[in-house]
């Protein structure tokens, strides 16, 4: 039903989901780091990289969507 994705639509690079149809497009990622290739884990989570704190590492969010 939900796609996640990354886009820099903002200015920055972000993390959105939408529904497949493209609709209900939702940023979900906010702030001056570049947050990059996101993931649905099994567990719920989308999983992505982001260089947070001036290093690289792997990133998670709950994605609270019905």
């Amino acid at each position: 039903k939900w796609i996640t994705y990354e886009s820099d639509e903002s200015g920055n690079k972000d993390i959105y989901i939408m529904k497949v149809d493209g609709s209900s497009k939702i940023q979900l990622t906010t702030n001056q780091s570049l947050d990059t290739s996101p993931i649905w884990g099994d567990d719920g989570y989308i999983y992505f990289k982001s260089n947070r704190g001036l290093l690289w590492g792997i990133w998670r969010l709950k994605a609270l969507i019905k």
